[in-house]
């Protein structure tokens, strides 16, 4: 019978720096012994890398965005690509 890895759910939770206390800790341990989920957090990690940009946000990006949140009704869209500037 095949068993099922119960860190197997944390690895990409635990990439993103989302898991608490405890559960870092008892990953941690797990991590030491177990290489199938070392290499899911290296690929975790990768992903989590290339989805992050290295350059700074625009300037005053809050500003404009509370500044369009102010224009904008109540309930309608605002989209990312209207704050660029």
């Amino acid at each position: 019978m095949i068993t099922r890895d119960p860190f197997s759910d944390l690895v990409e939770i635990y990439a993103l720096d989302a898991v608490d206390s405890a559960e870092r800790l008892d990953f941690e341990i797990h991590l030491e012994i177990c290489g199938a989920c070392r290499i899911r957090l290296d690929t975790a990690h990768s992903v989590a890398a290339e989805l992050v940009e290295d350059s700074a946000p625009p300037e005053n990006v809050w500003d404009r965005i509370v500044e369009k949140l102010d224009e904008e009704a109540p309930g309608s869209v605002v989209r990312i690509t209207d704050l660029k500037g």
